[in-house]
């Protein structure tokens, strides 16, 4: 019970951040002013007179106390985690990722080899190894609308599917349509590697993401024609462990399935 109000503090939490009301940061601006303010007047003390007339008040509270850069949690892990994985089972292939961030995931992958991603928001922008399509997934697909790969990657994106957050039509299926979607880009020979968050209960958090139990997204890949090969989970905390070899699996996290067609 203690843990279950945590997490609902937590996201309570986060729900005001989406609101631009972050009362952690906040609270944490206390001290930091504190802190910002008696350096200033120690950097004005020893400036000499032509540098005082260039100082502009432009604080950044926070660096000091944060860590080297934001890698405690599942998308940096992951991200990370799926883009050495194919790094070192499919080098110089070309691959075909859905949905997964491209300043994360897809910029990791293209360092060594072609990403054509697959995304219902336009990329604006061209980067030499990532091309992009504009295509809704839960949507039926054309035919040979693109060709079939020999990896395709999707890091927490399915998970998004039919709510509408990203403009995306309004389907309580959409992630179970668009896996079947996906399925028709995968061959035989292919591999498909998918990571979504996992939980203690199949919920729906409207309309941030979907979060279903591992045993739920076993099932709903099995039900699509995919074979799982592999399961590596991570709480957000540690690098990703082999499901098996593991002595406890955490009670919520990301989860990446290997997989393969049948």
């Amino acid at each position: 019970m203690k843990s279950t109000n945590l997490n609902e503090l937590k996201r309570l939490i986060l729900q005001f951040d989406e609101l631009g009301l972050s009362f952690v940061r906040m609270w944490r601006c206390i001290p930091a002013l504190l802190r910002y303010s008696k350096r200033l007047a120690r950097f004005k003390a020893l400036a000499p007179s032509h540098q005082k007339k260039k100082i502009r008040i432009s604080p950044r509270l926070h660096d000091e106390v944060n860590t080297c850069g934001s890698y405690k949690n599942e998308y940096f892990i992951m991200d990370l985690f799926i883009s050495q994985y194919v790094y070192s089972n499919h080098p110089g292939v070309a691959v075909l990722d859905i949905g997964s961030r491209v300043d994360g995931l897809v910029s990791h992958m293209a360092t060594f080899t072609k990403v054509n991603i697959v995304d219902i928001r336009q990329m604006d922008i061209i980067i030499p190894n990532i091309s992009s399509y504009i295509i809704d997934l839960s949507l039926p697909l054309r035919t040979n609308e693109l060709s079939k790969f020999q990896v395709i990657t999707s890091c927490h994106a399915l998970e998004h599917f039919g709510l509408g957050r990203y403009g995306d039509h309004i389907d309580p299926n959409g992630h179970e349509k668009a896996l079947a979607s996906i399925n028709q880009f995968v061959s035989l020979e292919s591999q498909f590697i998918l990571c979504v968050p996992f939980g203690p209960l199949d919920v729906i958090y409207y309309d941030c993401h979907r979060s279903l139990t591992i045993e739920s997204w076993k099932d709903l890949l099995i039900k699509s024609n995919f074979l799982i090969v592999d399961i590596f989970v991570t709480d957000g905390k540690s690098w990703p462990q082999n499901i098996d070899k593991i002595h406890e699996c955490p009670i919520r996290g990301a989860v990446t399935f290997i997989t393969k067609k049948c």
